[in-house]
């Protein structure tokens, strides 16, 4: 449940440079529109590209918050100094793209949160009625500055728990001096940020994929069953063991183990990866193989360990087979 107490917008639009800040909160908002905020929220909190973080000392905006919490400044004057500092960091690196930001105080179960919604425009197709002398004209018109229900690719969403700082972040990478890298948990609220479920689970698959590539292992064997140590992970709710994973996917081949494991902890990821809230989509749940043929087979991830119902045998002659047993009844889709 979540409820929002105060809520402000400003308009940051440094395509043109300009700054448009509110002078007091939003009076009254109308329950379709507080909804739509809140659902962009609750979408945000339970997101499986959230990163979790701290500030560090000398961030500007925590001091800013702090600021707040002792009464030295106002909400609003808060989320100016945060709209500022946005708008300032924007034009610094060259994010040339207009944006509502809005800044409001959330009770999320019960915990209070100061949320931050960069929301970008989007383009859309609408109608305008017009009066002329003496009929009416209706129109199809482009509309260039719609708000977003959901969360969108330049969108950003930022959940800071006042009782003890902690962050969370849901943003895609900017470009940034031909670099890509996180705009907020950089380079605005200058914090230390753990990568989200959604980048490690990416890192773990590239680097065993540059495992197998490195040392010729079996693609088939390999691939899937990392696939399953997730599902298991997800499944009891249990964090992920990058050691644990490394001798799951290559027993009794150290060297392999620690070269796995050195290349994932090198791109930031933790040793154990938290897998809380994580939300499993339908692609996580299957594991799909493509025939050279042009042959695909869809198998639940669980059958793969169950050689009664599914077994892949390598054939004497170097080919594959995938045998499907104790099928009863198929359906054709």
């Amino acid at each position: 449940m979540i409820e929002m107490n105060e809520c402000i917008l400003h308009v940051l639009d440094t395509e043109k440079n300009l700054c448009v800040f509110a002078e007091e909160t939003i009076p009254e908002m109308e329950p379709e529109i507080e909804k739509l905020l809140q659902n962009k929220i609750q979408k945000a909190f339970t997101s499986n590209n959230i990163q979790h973080g701290y500030f560090k000392a000398n961030s500007s905006i925590k001091q800013g918050i702090d600021d707040y919490l002792g009464g030295q400044c106002s909400f609003v004057e808060l989320s100016r100094l945060i709209g500022e500092i946005i708008f300032e960091k924007k034009m610094k690196y060259g994010l040339f793209q207009p944006c509502d930001f809005i800044c409001a105080n959330v009770l999320i179960d019960g915990r209070r949160f100061l949320a931050l919604l960069d929301n970008s425009y989007n383009e859309g197709i609408t109608h305008n009625v017009r009066q002329e002398a003496d009929h009416i004209v209706n129109e199809i018109i482009r509309h260039k500055t719609l708000f977003s229900t959901n969360i969108m690719k330049r969108d950003a969403v930022v959940l800071i728990e006042y009782s003890d700082m902690t962050i969370q972040v849901v943003e895609n990478k900017s470009e940034i001096d031909a670099e890509k890298v996180y705009f907020y948990t950089r380079l605005v609220l200058d914090c230390d940020a753990v990568p989200s479920y959604q980048e490690s689970s990416k890192v773990l698959q590239k680097k065993c994929e540059t495992m197998i590539d490195k040392y010729e292992l079996d693609e088939v064997a390999i691939l899937p069953k990392m696939k399953q140590l997730i599902k298991e992970s997800l499944d009891s709710n249990v964090e992920i063991d990058i050691q644990e994973m490394a001798v799951e996917l290559f027993p009794e081949r150290r060297m392999i183990q620690d070269d796995f494991k050195q290349e994932v902890l090198e791109q930031g990821i933790k040793p154990k990866i938290q897998v809380e809230n994580v939300k499993q989509t339908k692609q996580m749940k299957v594991q799909r193989f493509k025939t050279d043929s042009g042959i695909e087979v869809i198998i639940p991830i669980e059958c793969l360990s169950q050689k009664d119902l599914v077994e892949i045998i390598n054939n004497p002659d170097g080919t594959i087979a995938i045998e499907l047993k104790n099928i009863n009844k198929i359906q054709s889709k």
